[in-house]
């Protein structure tokens, strides 16, 4: 997983347990919009973005109709529940020195649930990635050690997007099929 998403889910599993352990109330909102609608949500605004000097909150939030809060980090988030065993966290970062940065990450809520990425629903690269190369964008995978791909890179001008991917660990038969695990866009 991308090491800034980790450290993100990181966070917010944080406060979930805490408040937990706190007698508080853990349970997250429940996303109104699908993965899949995320996805072709993200994959629109970024079509139609020429650089990420545009990704403003305001049109984060109206083409994946989540609302962005103010976070502790100077930046605007979202976590949400998809199902009784995945969440999404949503993060635009607007100050970096890069320009903004946009975050979309799904993660396991109970990890000791049996159910795999395909769970979470209509997370399959290659209809996210369709969408970005009619737009413009060139891809290039990214391997880990022992030649094992980890993602996909797309490019087009000045806007890059890394897709972290992972096949579905629940798939009884091993085939090449990736799902989306998160995206980052810079």
């Amino acid at each position: 997983m991308l090491q800034v998403f980790g450290a993100m889910a990181d966070r917010w599993k944080e406060r979930e347990m805490s408040a937990a352990d706190n007698g508080a109330d853990a349970v997250l909102p429940r996303s109104t919009v699908s993965a899949g609608e995320l996805l072709a949500g993200v994959a629109a605004l970024i079509g139609d973005t020429p650089t990420v000097a545009d990704l403003s909150t305001a049109a984060v939030e109206r083409q994946l109709r989540i609302p962005l809060r103010t976070d502790s980090g100077g930046g605007f988030s979202a976590v949400a529940q998809l199902s009784a065993t995945w969440s999404l966290l949503l993060d635009l970062r607007p100050g970096t020195a890069s320009g903004p940065t946009l975050l979309l990450e799904f993660w396991p809520t109970d990890p000791t649930a049996e159910d795999g990425i395909a769970a979470v629903g209509d997370v399959d690269l290659e209809d996210f990635a369709a969408r970005l190369e009619s737009a413009g964008f060139r891809r290039t995978p990214w391997f880990g050690e022992h030649g094992r791909r980890m993602g996909h890179h797309f490019h087009r001008g000045s806007v890059h997007v890394t897709v972290d991917t992972e096949a579905d660990s629940t798939d009884p038969t091993p085939s090449d099929r990736e799902y989306i695990r998160g995206i980052r866009v810079q």
